[in-house]
């Protein structure tokens, strides 16, 4: 009897289990995780730490305008004359940013590596002001660093020697205020 009573409930345990989880459920499930994108958090320090420029500017060795976004060459005469407004500088931070976003999702996919929202948020930040070298410079500090996971001083030092703009460290309060994020 008690045989029977305990096939029945795994039967009806196993019918239960594919009603919930039917075939292919799993890889639904899956494709439904939503992937990380720049918190509202970071998009407004972004904005506040860029500033926002009606007109170009010539930046290091190219031209940005709005929110430190790069300005198109085909744009800057333009821009000069008739500037930008902030919801459009807002547009183009957006688009800028997934670009970045999805470098640094891609990068982790290839290592096999989980951010949580302040790392992915800290290398998206890296990534808008000094670009996306680092993903591919394997012999890099920073590509070391994030791959193999450094923290502490190792991570400082890593993410601090991107802090020259020309020959000058004008940019180490921002490398701080990523690896703040990112520790």
């Amino acid at each position: 009897m008690k045989k029977y009573i305990s096939l029945i409930i795994s039967v009806i345990i196993l019918i239960s289990s594919v009603i919930a989880f039917p075939a292919g459920a799993e890889d639904e499930t899956t494709a439904l995780e939503p992937k990380l994108t720049s918190s509202e958090a970071f998009i407004a320090i972004l904005k506040e730490r860029e500033g926002f420029s009606k007109y170009p500017y010539m930046d290091n060795s190219h031209w940005s305008i709005g929110y430190g976004t790069r300005c198109p060459d085909d744009k800057v005469a333009y821009y000069q004359e008739h500037g930008i407004t902030e919801e459009e500088a807002s547009a183009m931070m957006m688009s800028m940013l997934a670009g970045f976003e999805n470098a640094v999702l891609e990068f982790g996919d290839k290592y096999n590596l989980t951010f949580t929202q302040n790392q992915f948020d800290a290398l998206v930040s890296f990534s808008y002001n000094c670009g996306t070298e680092w993903l591919t410079d394997s012999k890099g500090y920073m590509h070391q660093a994030v791959r193999d996971k450094w923290t502490g001083s190792d991570f400082l030092y890593a993410i601090c020697l991107w802090s020259r703009s020309g020959s000058e460290y004008i940019l180490m309060n921002r490398r701080m205020y990523e690896a703040n994020m990112y520790l």
